[in-house]
């Protein structure tokens, strides 16, 4: 994982810092599989919602963002994202 312009291993870092969130957002096509696991695990803990986009893209960003905003609306689930959540 990247952060700043060094590689070095923030997963702790990022465990400490997620009982403190509403939501989270990750881009899957760019954290290795044992960080998934562990958001899952975190959030699904501390009841945090936890959502996958597709890419680290702007257009993953709005879809999800366009699906949470349909939620809002009508009530109605949210539905998952277009690729299978455990297996990419």
């Amino acid at each position: 994982m990247a952060c700043g312009s060094d590689t070095v291993d923030c997963t702790g870092l990022l465990a400490a810092a997620l009982p403190d969130v509403d939501m989270l957002m990750f881009p899957a096509d760019c954290i290795d599989d044992d960080t998934v696991k562990m958001f899952e695990w975190i959030c699904e803990r501390n009841r945090i919602a936890c959502y996958q986009l597709r890419t680290a893209s702007l257009a993953s960003f709005v879809e999800l963002i366009d699906r949470l905003s349909a939620f809002a609306k009508t009530g109605a689930a949210v539905r998952s994202a277009r690729f299978c959540q455990r297996h990419g």
